[in-house]
C-alpha cells in the first residue's frame, strides 16, 4: 500500500535540481533570503507548523547556528538528535571508497561476486550490476523493492526488511531495459544504497552497522551519531511530526545504507569538515572518489553518493534526507569550505526549503537569461507536451485558458507569463523557462534557468497526458478527509484548482487528474480513485497501488 512505500526520496524529490524549480513556492522570489542580516533574523521567515529546526553555516572557526520553530530548551540545538533520512547514503558511499582504498573491493565489483556462486538470480543482468552503480542510482533497480509492502508496518514502512527478503527479491527481480542503449541513467533509489550497504557488511561477515561504526564513524569522532539511540542520549532525541501531527520513528533492516542513520549538527559539521578538508582527514583519497563526476544529471552530475552542480559557477555538493517525521540538508562548496547544515522534526522536505531558501542568490544576481530569438508568434498550444529534465523529473506543460502552465514531478503547476521570444517567468520562485525550436519550427526542448542553473529538458511528448487544472470549483468537492486505516488518515486539499494528497506520516504530494474521479501520482506507481454515494457527493476513496485495492471512508 502507498502507506509502506513513503517518502522513498531525498528531500521530497529524486535531487534538488529537480526541486528547485517549485519546492519553495514563494519562499525564494526575489532572492529575499540572500539579504544581509544574522542567520536569525533571515530563518525568522521560516517556521513549522510543528516542531523546529537547527541551522548551522559557515566555515570552521566562523560558524553561524541558529534555530526556528521549537527546539527543546535545556539542550545545546547542535546536540540535538534527528533522524537524517537519505544523507545516510553518503555515509555508505564513504564505507564504500575507503573500501576501495584499501583494495577490500572495487568500484566494478558486482552484486553476485559478493553474495557469491551459490546465490542464483533468475536475471542474471541483476548479478552483474556493479557497487558503483548502486552508489550513483545508475544500476536500473527500482526505487524500492517490489516486496517491500510484505514486510512493513505502514507507519515505519522499511522496519521488517530484513536479509532474507531482500535475497528473495534479488533471486526474482527481472530487470527492464533502459530507455535507451548503454547504461542506466540516474534514477534515484533507495534501494541501490540500501543494498550496497547490505553487501558492504556481508562481504567481511558482519552487519553494515557493524562495518559502518567501526570504519567510518569511529575514525571521524562521530560519537553521536547512531542507528538506534543509545538510552543515554534518549532525552535529546526531538518526536518526529508530519504536518501538525506526531508520527513515528522509522526504523531500517537489511536497507539501512539508504537511511537509518540519526545525529546531530554537531557530528554533522564534523563530518561536513572532513569532506571539505580531506587531506587532514583519516579518509582523504576516499573522500576524492566521492567527488568525481561520474554520472551526467540535469546540469550537473552525480558523484560516489553525492550530487554535484554548479551555481554562478561555483561548485557545490549536497544531499538532503527525509524520512516520516524528519528532514535534512547537508549543502557543501568545497572551494570555501562553506558548509549549510539543517535538522529538523518537520517532514516534507522541510529542512531542504530552509536551506534553498538560505543560500538564494539577491535578485539582481540572477538576471533573466537573454535570448536573440524573434517573437515567433506560436501560439501558446505549441509549447505544450512533456520535456524530460532527467530520469526522474519530467515537466508537463499545459495552456489553460490564457496561460501557460508548468508542473515538474512531484509538485503543483504553476502559471508562467511570457517575456517575449520563447521565454517565459514565474518571478515567485525566480524562474525562467527558455524554449527552442528545430528546423521544421516546432518546440524541441526547454532550459530551465533558476539561481545560477541552466538545465536542459528535451521535448518527448507533444501532447502531455494530463490536464494540469481542474475546472474552477471542481477540485473543492473531493476535499477532506478518508481514513484508511486506524492511525492512517489521506488529508485531501484543494489549492489552485489542483488536489495535494498527505497520508499520516508522508509528505503532501500534488496528484494529477486522470479523467473522471481519478488522480493519480507521479513519484510513486498508485492511484485514487473518489466514490461518490447516491446524492452524487464524494463519500470515499480507492487506493491503487500493487495490485491491491483499499477503500478509504470520508471522514470529514
Amino acid at each position: 500500500m502507498f502507506s509502506r512505500l513513503s517518502y522513498a526520496f531525498a528531500g521530497g524529490l529524486p535531487y534538488r535540481s529537480g526541486v528547485i524549480f517549485l519546492a519553495a513556492f514563494a519562499a525564494l522570489a526575489g532572492g529575499v533570503f540572500a539579504a544581509a542580516g544574522s542567520l536569525a533574523e533571515r530563518l525568522e521567515a521560516f517556521s513549522p507548523p510543528v516542531g523546529g529546526a537547527v541551522v548551522r553555516m559557515g566555515t570552521p572557526g566562523a560558524y553561524e547556528t541558529a534555530t526556528t520553530g521549537v527546539v527543546p530548551g535545556g539542550v545545546p540545538p547542535e546536540q540535538v538528535v534527528y533522524e537524517i533520512g537519505s544523507i545516510t547514503k553518503l555515509f555508505t558511499a564513504l564505507l564504500l571508497a575507503q573500501a576501495v582504498v584499501e583494495e577490500r573491493v572495487r568500484l566494478d565489483t558486482t552484486v553476485a561476486e559478493i553474495l557469491g556462486s551459490d546465490f542464483d538470480f533468475a536475471d542474471e543482468r541483476v548479478g552483474r550490476i556493479r557497487l558503483v552503480e548502486l552508489a550513483t542510482h545508475t544500476s536500473g533497480l527500482p526505487r524500492l523493492p517490489e516486496n517491500l509492502a510484505d514486510a512493513a508496518d505502514p507507519a515505519d514502512p522499511y522496519n521488517g526488511y530484513d536479509s532474507t527478503r531482500l535475497r528473495a527479491f534479488l533471486a526474482i527481480h527481472q530487470m527492464k531495459e533502459p530507455e535507451e542503449a548503454g547504461a542506466y541513467p540516474v534514477a534515484y533509489s533507495n534501494l541501490g544504497p540500501g543494498l550496497l550497504g547490505y553487501l558492504l557488511g556481508h562481504m567481511e561477515e558482519n552487519t553494515f552497522e557493524a562495518v559502518l561504526r567501526e570504519r567510518i564513524l569511529r575514525p571521524l569522532g562521530l560519537h553521536d551519531t547512531h542507528f538506534s539511540v543509545p538510552e543515554a542520549a534518549a532525552a535529546r532525541v526531538v518526536p518526529p511530526f508530519s504536518g501538525v501531527e506526531e508520527v513515528r520513528p522509522w526504523n531500517f533492516d537489511s536497507l539501512a545504507g539508504c537511511g537509518a542513520l540519526r545525529s546531530t549538527v554537531a557530528d554533522l559539521t564534523r563530518f561536513a569538515e572532513a569532506l571539505l578538508a580531506p587531506e587532514a582527514s583519516p579518509f582523504a583519497e576516499a573522500i576524492r572518489l566521492l567527488f568525481e563526476p561520474r554520472a551526467p544529471l540535469g546540469g550537473g552530475h552525480m558523484g560516489l553518493g553525492i550530487f554535484l552542480e554548479s551555481i554562478h559557477g561555483e561548485q557545490r555538493a549536497f544531499h538532503d534526507g527525509g524520512t516520516g517525521g524528519y528532514s535534512a540538508s547537508l549543502i557543501l562548496t568545497p572551494a570555501t569550505r562553506h558548509a549549510t547544515i539543517v535538522l529538523a522534526n518537520q517532514a516534507g522536505g522541510f529542512a531542504t526549503r530552509v536551506s534553498t531558501g538560505l543560500l538564494a542568490p539577491d535578485a539582481d544576481g540572477d538576471p533573466a537569461p537573454v535570448s536573440s530569438a524573434a517573437d515567433p508568434a506560436l501560439s501558446l498550444a505549441a509549447y505544450e507536451g512533456e520535456y524530460r529534465l532527467s530520469a526522474d523529473a519530467l515537466f508537463l506543460i499545459r495552456a489553460h485558458e490564457d496561460r501557460l502552465y508548468l508542473r515538474l514531478t512531484g509538485q503543483m503547476a504553476l502559471p508562467v507569463r511570457p517575456l517575449g521570444g520563447h521565454r517565459f517567468e514565474n518571478a515567485d520562485v525566480g524562474a525562467v523557462i527558455e524554449f527552442a525550436t528545430g528546423e521544421s519550427g516546432d518546440v524541441e526542448r526547454l532550459t530551465l534557468h533558476q539561481s545560477g542553473r541552466s538545465l536542459p529538458a528535451p521535448r518527448i511528448r507533444q501532447t502531455p497526458r494530463y490536464d494540469l487544472l481542474l475546472p474552477e470549483g471542481a477540485a473543492e468537492a473531493y476535499a477532506g478527509r478518508y481514513e484508511l486505516a486506524a492511525g492512517m488518515v489521506f488529508d485531501v486539499r484543494a489549492v489552485r484548482r489542483q488536489l495535494i494528497v498527505q497520508l499520516t506520516g508522508q509528505p503532501a504530494i500534488p496528484v494529477l487528474a486522470a479523467g473522471g474521479d481519478r488522480f493519480e501520482y507521479d513519484v510513486v506507481v498508485a492511484a485514487i480513485e473518489f466514490q461518490r454515494g447516491e446524492d452524487g457527493a464524494v463519500s470515499g476513496l480507492v487506493l491503487h497501488q500493487n495490485n491491491q485495492e483499499m477503500p478509504a471512508r470520508r471522514i470529514e
